[in-house]
């Protein structure tokens, strides 16, 4: 949204040089620093976005806690009138900023993100090799760095080196993969590149198929046709996100918390019944059975959740169509997070708020892809 505002010139970034490129915005892991002309223009410009961002995210802005820093060649009061536009604090300069990178940032961007998804904890609700699968295999498509390093050792066979002759751990990926081609001139060719070329893209490719054939995963032709119903849905990465994990089993409930925790208490904190599972959240529970009969989701479809979460979730998939299933996918994560507010901070929910919220989230979701023009 920042980088359209720039190119349409309703905000200004600064430059360091006169012939440097100039900067809008510098992102962090938990700040953001935008950067923009001194007038109350932009700075009005910069608020919609700002407001904009949180209502299709849902992370709102905290204001009281942002500060600015204005040009030295505005006076005093102009200054703090600039400030008030954004409702922020003014201060003289940042002496020193933390979030900089340093020489070990890579290591902490990793870890980082390494402790988001698995916590540093054994017996994570999701292993790391689910999460490598592509989108159609049930995975969320990152990209395996062992895999992808193969990928790029095996382009060592190549080349007119010795060097490649140790690289033992590609050697199985790259005779796989070729093959010789007769003819008057007859050559080695690589049988997964497009004209026989040999493409570290190519080969990574090959790499993830032959490490997926070797995993156990929920692979089969209906768990294939839930992934690529569920990676379809035009409803906000949020809500896809959810289900997905879902599926995997690895939404927080305090069933599976008290797989990993002693002591946990198993009351629904919505309904006060014993045993609060996935399935009792989002079908069992008394509020969500209100939710679900204001909603225009068949019941005789809800209902048939015969074995887990994952099956359900197709078995709804395949009776109703792509706008009901949008409708049941944001339902789901609606009703959840209604649950988590009234953990979190002891709001009851209301049902008729529950269901309105699928369509103001879509509705804000869908102006802010209309504003980056997406």
């Amino acid at each position: 949204m920042i980088q359209v505002a720039e190119q349409q010139r309703r905000i200004v970034g600064v430059a360091v040089a006169p012939q440097a490129p100039c900067i809008s915005h510098l992102l962090f892991a938990d700040d953001t620093l935008v950067f923009c002309g001194a007038n109350e223009r932009q700075l009005e410009e910069i608020r919609r976005i700002l407001e904009g961002y949180g209502r299709a995210s849902g992370q709102l802005i905290n204001f009281h806690k942002s500060c600015m820093v204005v040009s030295g060649r505005l006076d005093v009061d102009e200054k703090h009138l600039l400030a008030a536009v954004l409702g922020v604090r003014l201060v003289q300069n940042h002496d020193k900023y933390l979030g900089l990178p340093s020489v070990g940032a890579p290591g902490i961007l990793i870890e980082e993100a390494a402790d988001f998804w698995w916590g540093g904890e054994a017996g994570s609700l999701v292993s790391m090799e689910e999460t490598l699968l592509v989108f159609k295999r049930g995975g969320l498509g990152f990209r395996d760095l062992r895999e992808f390093n193969k990928a790029l050792l095996a382009k060592q066979g190549t080349r007119t080196s010795m060097t490649w002759r140790s690289i033992l751990s590609a050697r199985e990926l790259f005779v796989e993969g070729c093959r010789w081609e007769d003819g008057n001139e007859g050559r080695w060719v690589w049988r997964y590149g497009t004209g026989g070329r040999f493409t570290v893209r190519s080969v990574y490719r090959r790499a993830v198929k032959m490490k997926e054939r070797s995993l156990a995963s929920s692979s089969g032709e209906g768990m294939k046709l839930l992934w690529s119903s569920l990676w379809r849905l035009r409803s906000p990465p949020r809500v896809r996100l959810f289900v997905w994990r879902m599926c995997k089993g690895a939404v927080p409930t305090l069933e599976n918390l008290a797989k990993r925790r002693e002591g946990i208490d198993m009351d629904c904190a919505v309904c006060g019944v014993t045993g609060e599972s996935i399935k009792h959240i989002l079908l069992e529970c008394s509020f969500t059975r209100q939710v679900w009969a204001l909603s225009n989701i068949s019941w005789k479809h809800l209902m048939q959740w015969h074995q887990g979460a994952a099956e359900w979730v197709l078995y709804v998939f395949q009776q109703v169509s792509m706008e009901e299933r949008e409708l049941f996918s944001s339902l789901c994560w609606a009703i959840w997070k209604s649950r988590c507010r009234k953990v979190m901070e002891g709001v009851v929910g209301n049902a008729l708020q529950t269901v309105d919220l699928p369509r103001r989230t879509m509705l804000n979701y869908q102006e802010v892809r209309r504003i980056v023009g997406a």
